[in-house]
């Protein structure tokens, strides 16, 4: 087989398999009000740590894709369109805007294992940003009243989520490229 064939037939997989694992976290959820509590940024880290940025945002896309067109893979197994375009859809299409800032900085620094939370936390920031303008936009609240909705009661949980996933991401990163085929 031509290295070429091997390359993109290792990039089908890699995207594939951890849109898989998105596609199976995401809609496992608490729901504690309008933004449910998710493993999606979990999901959106780990992915971010293990592939480069363009692999990174290829996956999150096909979950969204997905999820668009109905495959029941957003919080509490649902999906469609009315998702991305309702008080929630910010975050999801932040979910982009995030993984494309946590893979490129931990592309651009991978052997640093700082670089790895410091991105996490930066791609969460632009994912917040984004969703509390479109949660501000699509309910009318305060930009107050949804950082104490939207963001407040998630700063723990994600706190640990990219503990977890900087550890998992770093090392997982370079168990990967190990053993993929060149």
């Amino acid at each position: 087989m031509a290295q070429s064939s091997k390359k993109t037939i290792t990039t089908m997989v890699e995207c594939g398999l951890l849109t898989a694992f998105l596609c199976v976290v995401a809609p496992w959820s608490i729901p504690i009000g309008l933004i449910p509590i998710t493993l999606s940024t979990f999901a959106i880290y780990v992915i971010s740590a293990v592939l480069n940025w363009k692999k990174a945002i290829v996956s999150v896309f096909l979950y969204l894709l997905l999820g668009a067109v109905g495959v029941p893979v957003f919080s509490g197994f649902s999906g469609g369109l009315g998702k991305l375009v309702g008080v929630t859809g910010g975050f999801l299409l932040g979910y982009l805007l995030c993984t494309l800032i946590c893979g490129g900085l931990i592309d651009h620094f991978e052997k640093v294992k700082w670089m790895y939370p410091v991105a996490m936390v930066l791609g969460t920031i632009a994912l917040y940003a984004l969703g509390v303008a479109w949660f501000v936009i699509t309910t009318d609240n305060s930009i107050y009243d949804a950082l104490i909705i939207c963001v407040l009661p998630f700063l723990i949980g994600d706190a640990i989520k990219i503990a977890v996933a900087s550890v998992l991401g770093y090392s997982l990163r370079f168990q990967i490229k190990k053993r993929v085929i060149k």
